[in-house]
């Protein structure tokens, strides 16, 4: 019986259903409507970070700009993009 009950807490094809506390995954249009709402130095650094997937000395680099910068410019473009997907942390 205590196999039956666990495997009836499974979800679908065997994947543990979300927490009950887990945030709702962001659909992707919603992200890139947010996205395209940012300024060109918001939206360059977020997609240099989450989709080349670069470092924080990469995109420094990349961009001629120092690495606090790019830290700062980080901060201040997620909670840009927070903001414009009614999200409190992206």
């Amino acid at each position: 019986m205590r196999g039956a009950a666990s495997h009836r807490m499974q979800g679908l094809d065997g994947i543990d259903p979300p927490a009950p506390d887990e945030p709702e995954p962001l659909d992707l249009q919603r992200l890139f409507a947010g996205l395209a709402q940012l300024s060109e130095p918001h939206r360059q650094i977020l997609q240099l970070k989450y989709f080349t997937v670069l470092s924080y000395e990469e995109i420094a680099e990349t961009l001629d700009i120092p690495k606090g910068t790019v830290m700062s410019r980080l901060h201040l473009a997620r909670k840009a993009l927070a903001a414009r997907i009614g999200k409190e942390d992206p």
